[in-house]
Parts: C-alpha cells; sequence; structure tokens
C-alpha cells in the first residue's frame, strides 16, 4: 500500500512538472516575442528621423516615385524584421472568416509560430489591424495614382477626384461583408482621432494628385469635402449588390459632379454631417 501511495504522488509530481513546464515555454515565447518587437522599435527609433513639415511637398512626378520606391524598400525591410508588422500582415488572411478581430491577430502569430496568447503585443486590440489595413491601402492608392500620372493629367479636375477615390474604395472588395465591422470600430470614440487622420491623409494624397496646390484656407476645405465625399460613398457601397459595385461609381459620378458644379459649401457641410451620422449609426453593430 505504501509503495503504490508513493508511486501516485510520484505521477502526481511527473504532471505538475510537465503542466509548469509548458506554462515556462509559452511564457518564453512570448517574451521573446516581446523582446523582439522592442528591440525592432528601439532600433528603428534611434534610426530613423522624424519628419514634421508634411507640406514640403515633391513637385517633381520623377522624385515622388524615386522617393516612394525607397519608403517601398525600407517598409519591406522593417516588415520582415518586425514581428508586430509580421503579425499584422498574416492576420489579414484570417480575416474574411474571423472579422476584425483579436481571433485574426491570434490566428496570424500562431501561422508565425508564436503562441495565441501574442496579441497581446497589440494593446488597442482589433483596431490595429483595421488602422494596419488602412495604412496599406492609403500606400496602394498612391502607388496606383502615381503609376497613371501621365493620364491624370489628361483628365479634369473631377475626373481626377473620381479615379483617386474608386482606386482606394476598389480596395475592399475583397473584404467587403467585414468592413461593417471595420467602420464601427473606427467610429468607436477612443478611435475615431486616427480614423480620420487616415481619411484626412488619403484625400490630400488624391488631390495633390489632381493638381491642387493650394496654400490658402481652401486648402482645408477642399480636402474635408473630399473626405466626406469618400466616407458617403464608402457607406453606400456597403449595401451595393449591383454587378461590379456599378451603382456606387455611379453615385461618387453625382457626387463629384455636384460639388464641383454647384460649389456651394453649405451643401457640402450637410454632406460630411450626414457622413458622420452614418458612421456613428454603426456603433451598434457588433465588434468583438
Amino acid at each position: 500500500m505504501a509503495s503504490m501511495g508513493l508511486m501516485r504522488v510520484g505521477r502526481r509530481t511527473a504532471r505538475a512538472a510537465a503542466a509548469v513546464a509548458g506554462k515556462r515555454s509559452a511564457a518564453s515565447a512570448i517574451a521573446v516575442a516581446v523582446s523582439d518587437r522592442q528591440l525592432f522599435h528601439s532600433t528603428r527609433d534611434a534610426a530613423t528621423p522624424t519628419f514634421i513639415n508634411r507640406n514640403a511637398r515633391c513637385q517633381s512626378t520623377q522624385a515622388t516615385t524615386n522617393s516612394d520606391a525607397g519608403a517601398s524598400a525600407n517598409a519591406e525591410t522593417e516588415e520582415s524584421t518586425d514581428p508586430e508588422a509580421r503579425i499584422l500582415k498574416t492576420a489579414l488572411a484570417h480575416v474574411p472568416e474571423l472579422g476584425w478581430t483579436i481571433e485574426a491577430l491570434a490566428a496570424g502569430a500562431t501561422d508565425l509560430g508564436y503562441p495565441s496568447v501574442a496579441h497581446g503585443m497589440f494593446p488597442r486590440g482589433a483596431i490595429e489591424l483595421v488602422d494596419h489595413f488602412m495604412d496599406l491601402c492609403l500606400a496602394q492608392t498612391r502607388q496606383t495614382l502615381i503609376v497613371n500620372t501621365e493620364k491624370l493629367q489628361g483628365m479634369a479636375v473631377a475626373d481626377r477626384l473620381k479615379f483617386g477615390v474608386r482606386a482606394r474604395l476598389e480596395l475592399l472588395a475583397p473584404f467587403m461583408s467585414q468592413w461593417p465591422q471595420a467602420m464601427a470600430l473606427g467610429a468607436q470614440p477612443p478611435n475615431t482621432p486616427t480614423t480620420m487622420k487616415k481619411l484626412a491623409n488619403l484625400s490630400d494624397e488624391i488631390w495633390y494628385f489632381a493638381g491642387d496646390k493650394s496654400t490658402d484656407a481652401s486648402w482645408y476645405t477642399k480636402r474635408a469635402i473630399l473626405t466626406g465625399i469618400y466616407a458617403s460613398t464608402e457607406l453606400f457601397m456597403l449595401s451595393d449588390k449591383s454587378p461590379d459595385f456599378q451603382d456606387t461609381w455611379t453615385f461618387l459620378d453625382r457626387r463629384v459632379d455636384e460639388t464641383i458644379q454647384l460649389g456651394e459649401l453649405p451643401q457640402n457641410v450637410r454632406l460630411v454631417a450626414s457622413w458622420r451620422l452614418g458612421y456613428q449609426s454603426l456603433g451598434s453593430y457588433p465588434c468583438d
């Protein structure tokens, strides 16, 4: 009997030791992931200067192309070494199934060999995945505008604006069924400033390639109006069931033409207001 008791105690001790070892292994993996991220950010922050003057635009298309090519190469290098960027990139493949969620981030981490709890690297949660996607879309839209610079020069201003907005919206097509969830996340009060900033950057890029070089108060007005046009078209696109979103492009054409032809600020202010109300109405959409 005493021998059997000792055997039971031995087995329990072995199981406890295995459990502790497993926990230590997971904790070690998380520590390595966090350590990698901290090392990457500390190195990047020390080596990368901060540029503040956003208005110091390059006037040469060739110089702009070279600059973007260099930035793209740097981004690819950073992405290959930054565990955070790698997880975000990989997690996008899981969005169609899991949505814009912590689960998608966890799946992306698992794909790269990190434990699923590595999603703790993203303190703001799933909105960081949405922000990452919006940044990718801005970079792709900018590249599309650069490649089509010569074509844009032969267009009227209204058509240039339509081209830019459509190029950006077309990038949403693979995620259209999940995009209301992303919009709801972006409309939450803690996330709204970042969302607005990203939309403002998009409008700035489109207006720049449309040929706008204004330096007075109209610089802000034009971008605010275009942001309203973009966002209202995005909302329309969510419910568009027409082939290849043809009704959305008709809606976009009509909004831009009305704005260019009428040029009435009160009407355009109402457009921006209607977009904000639309975004707020998504607040009840389930984000988790």
